[in-house]
């Protein structure tokens, strides 16, 4: 696949992309509820996602087509696809559109300029990637130098032209590529795509490279604010001189386009099959074109299915709630002593009731005794043991109820730890999930985690529990650190043709994901880690059962202290 092949068929994907979103897109309202908020990103993501799949797959072709051309290799490529949650999407949407709905009247109409921003949001995630793919190959392909970033239309501003100067980023003979390629940034809208390259006197966009280098050191003095002065006068002398030209002409006049002015990324006329372009009668492109009946009727679908989805979590969750009032068990909060008379009046009473709570359950094949409690003013901390199904006992429980100065209360999951012989079996979410509803059935605000043995840790963040601060999450972050040192190792001893190594591969690079965020971005905001995604960081499909072992999950092993 030529560069001009490769070029062709993205602009076609990006712009049946860009049609199937119109109409969702347009369904935006001022100041959505979380609710309304959450079902359209994920009618967005819909679209997106398998889009981000088309580009990553389209790229392939052309890195393994350029691989061969330079250096004639027809082995195998590594060409490893990044995880994209909808958690992703989801943060730019917030950062670019978000606030800016909520700042509308509740009547307002949103305005076209959210409106495709919104659109440019979404592309550039579908364009990340086939953009991510070919860095992450160039970065470890052992037969490429680097990689490079080349423009292909008109929404180049100043910081991607001074990207294109630096030309390809290169390896040390003994080292890793930096790692530009999981930061550099490509803004809404931008043209720019990443190539590989193998030889620096031969690939895509070399002339362009050494021309913007040439005009860098003559223009910018190292300095990018001049370099920005400078090509904003140059695109102003650029379209002072087409207006004159025009003008020349006449209005009428058709003159082929100035080989200095690049053509823009969605002009449907460049590059693009007779076939693929839209009729006079149906633009492909316009901005507010007439609803297409499948399309309302397919997102109508999408919205009424999440709608149904939502309804049944709730009714299931009220169900498990009605399940234990109608049983008569008394609300964990009741139990509760006042003050310290109340504790030794009723202390009999309370180990009772949590007995009546706890034991005799099934949680999915294990049972649970009370074998001790401390009952005291505002607070119930009980220790239990866990039993298989034939009676053998496989672990421990402690847990903590308390109520605030304020009356909030809130449960502290001090400690769980099971055999070997019992992890993996399902028993951590059933009891944890009978915990939780006892918790809503008596209006308990939230839960406080402590993971300080084996894998708690990864027990808690697997199922949804979240940071109780920063240096919790920095600690998980060194322990991540190391597994990912421990990872390069072994994969820099590792043959090229070893099967394991696209999938090692893949988890390095997860893992270097989420530690880049974790520098880039503020603790507490929507595109910092969760525990969760850490203790997912470089899970794939194959990776079921308690053995199962991925880059997250042995960092999560390790990890000591509050979660």
């Amino acid at each position: 696949m030529t560069p001009e092949q490769y070029q062709r068929n993205r602009v076609s994907l990006l712009l049946a992309l860009r049609a199937s979103l119109l109409p969702v897109v347009r369904n935006l309202r001022p100041r959505p509820t979380e609710s309304e908020w959450d079902v359209w990103v994920q009618n967005v993501y819909w679209l997106v996602h398998p889009a981000r799949r088309e580009q990553w797959q389209l790229a392939q072709p052309f890195y393994q087509t350029e691989r061969q051309r330079v250096t004639g290799d027809l082995g195998p490529v590594d060409f490893p696809r990044r995880a994209y949650p909808p958690a992703a999407l989801n943060a730019g949407m917030r950062k670019r559109i978000r606030g800016r709905l909520d700042a509308l009247g509740e009547n307002d109409p949103v305005p076209q300029a959210v409106i495709e921003d919104a659109l440019g949001v979404a592309l550039r995630h579908a364009s990340a990637g086939g953009r991510e793919g070919m860095v992450d190959a160039a970065r470890h392909d052992p037969k490429a130098l680097g990689y490079a970033r080349i423009t292909v239309g008109t929404e180049n501003c100043a910081f991607c032209l001074m990207l294109v100067s630096r030309g390809p980023v290169y390896r040390s003979e003994s080292a890793a590529l930096l790692r530009d390629g999981t930061s550099e940034p490509y803004h809404d809208r931008c043209d720019c795509i990443a190539v590989p390259v193998f030889d620096r006197d031969d690939w895509p966009g070399r002339d362009e490279y050494l021309e913007m280098q040439r005009l860098w050191d003559e223009h910018a003095n190292g300095n990018l604010k001049n370099w920005r002065r400078f090509i904003e006068s140059r695109r102003d002398r650029e379209n002072s001189q087409a207006q004159e030209r025009a003008a020349a002409v006449g209005e009428n006049a058709q003159q082929a386009p100035d080989e200095d002015i690049q053509q823009d990324l969605f002009d449907p006329s460049r590059d693009v099959p007779t076939a693929d372009l839209p009729t006079e009668d149906r633009p492909l492109l316009a901005i507010n074109p007439a609803p297409n009946p499948a399309e309302e009727a397919h997102r109508l679908q999408l919205q009424a299915n999440a709608d149904r989805i939502r309804r049944e979590q709730e009714a299931a969750r009220q169900a498990r709630i009605q399940q234990l009032i109608g049983s008569g068990l008394p609300r964990l909060g009741n139990l509760i002593p006042d003050d310290y008379d109340d504790a030794l009046n009723r202390e009999s009473d309370i180990e009772q009731a949590l007995t009546q709570i706890i034991e005799g359950r099934d949680y999915n094949g294990f049972t649970v005794t009370v074998d001790s409690t401390d009952i005291s003013e505002d607070e119930i901390q009980f220790g239990g043991s866990v039993y298989s199904s034939d009676g053998s006992y496989v672990g421990s429980v402690e847990r903590t109820f308390r109520r605030e100065h304020d009356g909030t209360l809130y449960a502290i999951h001090d400690y769980l730890n099971l055999d070997r012989s019992a992890r993996g079996q399902g028993f951590a979410e059933a009891w944890n999930g009978f915990l939780q509803t006892c918790y809503e059935h008596s209006g308990f605000e939230r839960i406080e985690v402590h993971a300080n043995i084996d894998v708690g840790g990864y027990t808690w963040a697997r199922q949804g529990f979240t940071w109780a601060n920063e240096s919790d999450a920095v600690r998980l972050a060194n322990l991540l650190e190391r597994q990912l040192t421990r990872s390069e190792t072994e994969l820099s001893s590792m043959a090229l043709d070893d099967p394991d190594r696209l999938g090692l591969q893949a988890e390095i690079d997860a893992a270097e994901e989420i530690l880049q965020r974790i520098n880039d971005e503020p603790f507490g905001s929507d595109d910092y880690p969760t525990a969760y995604e850490m203790s997912q960081c470089g899970r794939r499909p194959h990776h079921t059962g308690r053995d199962a072992s991925w880059i997250g999950k042995r960092a999560c092993w390790a990890r000591t202290g509050k979660g």
